[in-house]
């Protein structure tokens, strides 16, 4: 049973948690349930009583809608569990969390014919002590590695606490140069104001799809980019970058605790001699460090080749992997996504028609 935990007691654990990212808050619980296919979610929250009520963690649960009345659930970099005090790590207390975390899903994935959770765990490798014990505990409760997961698994990270004369240094030279070059171009940035200037985000989206046709990939419609707008407030801010008044590049950064994500970009092909999305991207790192924070993350490159210890030059995020290693940064891998399923055949079905699908 879901605890009656307020969701600003929520919210504030998560941001004090060095596990805690803006994917499990309220904040973009309200978000999703803009997106159609979603709509239906849950804060699963797990606390102690023989501590006041502490919280031990929990988790934002998200329905996907599947055929037949089937659906599937995700937490979203989740769940988040307290790893403040001493024996956060202890196997007892994780699995206590666990069990606890888990009744409370499986209430929802039997109310909703549920075919699986995944989870997206929000540690990273460097977590030595905290991984094992999670790898463990998992395989105990017979999770399965992910058959697809929409969180890049390594991603590159900026530390603005630096300098800016530092922040540079610390690029590749390639990315100073082209940092200049727009520069020099005259491009400008403009940070923007999206409840009164609603044209620049469609000028961000047909910008959008450029991309996404270019590169091809994935590209929302207008009204999921207007949305997370809307929805994130002040945990979202739009970005654009004009050649004159011209529109060639835009970006949508969102902020969390001491975080500053890249989280969309896009940018016009014919204008690329111009370098617009160095500057833009140079100019949100200075924009977030002048506010406070802490780190930039650039938010998903390709996976670490283990014999060459460098982003894997045949994995999907390759081309973007190149423009963003050109800013420097710290490479950070989470741990891979793993799935419970709770209904056997039916998680096969899906699994065997997305392999047809390709």
């Amino acid at each position: 049973m879901s605890t009656p935990t307020p969701l600003h007691f929520w919210n504030d654990f998560v941001k004090l948690q060095p596990l805690g990212s803006l994917y499990q808050t309220s904040v973009w619980e309200h978000f999703q349930k803009q997106i159609p296919g979603k709509g239906k979610s849950w804060m699963c929250i797990v606390t102690d009583p023989k501590k006041n009520n502490h919280i031990l963690g929990g988790g934002l649960i998200i329905l996907h809608s599947l055929p037949f009345n089937l659906s599937w659930l995700e937490c979203p970099r989740g769940p988040v569990f307290d790893v403040t005090h001493a024996s956060a790590f202890s196997p007892s207390e994780l699995e206590y969390f666990f069990q606890n975390f888990l009744e409370q899903v499986q209430e929802i994935a039997d109310a909703n014919r549920a075919v699986f959770l995944r989870m997206d765990p929000p540690m990273t490798t460097s977590n030595i002590s905290l991984v094992e014990g999670y790898n463990n505990l998992t395989e105990k409760l017979q999770f399965k590695p992910a058959h697809a997961s929409y969180f890049p698994q390594t991603t590159l990270t900026i530390d603005l606490t630096q300098t800016p004369e530092e922040i540079l240094k610390q690029m590749k030279s390639k990315g100073r140069y082209n940092i200049k070059l727009a520069e020099k171009h005259g491009i400008t940035i403009e940070r923007i104001n999206t409840r009164t200037n609603k044209e620049a985000i469609v000028q961000f989206y047909n910008l959008i799809e450029q991309t996404a046709k270019r590169d091809n990939f994935f590209a929302h419609n207008l009204a999921y980019y207007e949305s997370m707008l809307e929805a994130l407030g002040e945990s979202a801010t739009l970005f654009m970058a004009y050649n004159k008044q011209k529109p060639v590049a835009g970006l949508i950064a969102t902020y969390f605790a001491d975080t500053t994500t890249y989280y969309y970009g896009a940018s016009s092909y014919s204008d690329r001699p111009l370098m617009a999305p160095y500057l833009l991207q140079w100019h949100v790192m200075l924009d977030a460090r002048s506010q406070g924070y802490k780190t930039y993350d650039l938010l998903g490159i390709a996976n670490i080749d283990q014999k060459t210890g460098t982003p894997d030059t045949s994995h999907p995020l390759a081309g973007v992997t190149d423009f963003k290693t050109k800013f420097g940064g710290t490479i950070l891998s989470y741990l891979p996504a793993k799935e419970l399923v709770y209904m056997p055949i039916w998680y096969w079905i899906i699994k065997m028609r997305k392999r047809l699908r390709g």
